[in-house]
């Protein structure tokens, strides 16, 4: 169905490979359903989009906007005209989408643009609670193999410096879902990405992350360390915007800031996780509550925003088909086969 001479990889996005797409199968992804959702790589929307789909069409960005995408100048001249279109709705799970997506000189529309976040729902299964007295005595840490984050390629080596990994559970990528986060006092985090599904599950069952201050996460990615020891999404962001930077990284929003624990400095950290100073059983309890509370004033809001957006799509999509120029499709021209002569 997809000419595979012109679309030899189909997931390395250009304007050729998205347009062999729709030829090749467009009229069927176009109405295949009343409203269609594209979701995390926006760029897999570019065949339906390219083809002038009049379907009601909801982009779910959960990613930069041009991920894999390989003519970026073209594709951003293009999404300038899709974000016209009323049938093109947009849902950015965190500030930083659409923050990125302007940066690039698309401005996604706010009458058809709503910023509704994960609401943290695990299928996993819950733990056996015996363990959660074991785990409430340590502070968790979880590896990833294969980035250069700075929890392997500095807290660690401090960790062992310190003489502090009896204090500390350290996890790899598979840990066991955030009930098991929950069951500790804290959870070393430092952010890598804008947000992440660890942060959104995690506050859900309250469990409280050890992050630095803005002030020192803003020292240890401008100052101290390059991408190859702490990896980070937004770095040119946080140069260009330092003054207000936080409104789009979520870890330091203010929906969920007063959940963290927060500390200024590695000698901070180390008191937080042998529960010194400040960190008390208390304080970190107030964070659990706190972390948990706010989770889930940000569900409802997800909740009720999805709701209404449903209402408005499944009502457009109604609208749309007693609409004289909207049916046949604008595109059905291009799909007309000639008359035979017999």
């Amino acid at each position: 169905m997809v000419d595979h001479r012109v679309a030899i990889d189909t997931y390395i996005n250009t304007g050729p490979i998205a347009n062999a797409k729709w030829r090749g199968m467009g009229q069927l992804m176009c109405h295949m359903a009343d409203v269609l959702v594209f979701s995390d790589v926006i760029p897999d929307s570019r065949s339906v989009l390219l083809g002038n789909c009049t379907t009601p069409i909801l982009l779910l960005m959960t990613n930069r906007i041009d991920v894999a995408v390989a003519d970026k100048k073209n594709y951003y001249k293009f999404m300038n005209e899709v974000v016209q279109r009323p049938y093109v709705w947009f849902v950015v799970n965190n500030p930083y989408e659409a923050a990125y997506a302007g940066s690039k000189g698309v401005i996604l529309p706010p009458e058809r643009t709503q910023l509704l976040r994960p609401v943290g729902v695990t299928l996993l299964e819950k733990p056996p609670p015996e363990a959660a007295a074991a785990r409430s005595k340590l502070v968790a840490l979880i590896e990833h193999p294969g980035k250069p984050l700075l929890e392997i390629t500095f807290i660690q080596p401090w960790l062992k410096e310190r003489n502090l990994m009896e204090y500390v559970q350290v996890y790899g990528k598979i840990y066991g879902g955030p009930v098991v986060l929950s069951q500790h006092k804290a959870v070393i985090s430092i952010p890598y990405q804008a947000s992440v599904m660890k942060m959104y599950e995690g506050m859900v069952q309250g469990t409280v992350f050890a992050v630095p201050t803005p002030r020192f996460f803003k020292e240890l990615v401008m100052d101290t360390y390059n991408g190859t020891m702490m990896e980070f999404c937004c770095r040119a962001w946080v140069k260009d915007h330092p003054e207000d930077w936080m409104e789009v990284v979520d870890w330091y929003h203010k929906d969920f800031i007063d959940g963290h624990a927060m500390f200024d400095s590695w000698d901070e950290l180390e008191q937080l996780i042998k529960g010194e100073g400040k960190y008390t059983p208390e304080f970190l309890a107030d964070k659990k509550a706190t972390s948990k509370r706010l989770m889930l004033a940000s569900r409802k809001v997800s909740l009720d925003g999805y709701r209404d957006l449903v209402e408005k799509m499944e009502r457009q999509s109604c609208e749309s088909l007693h609409r004289a120029d909207m049916w046949p499709p604008p595109y059905a021209n291009a799909w007309k086969r000639p008359e035979r002569g017999w």
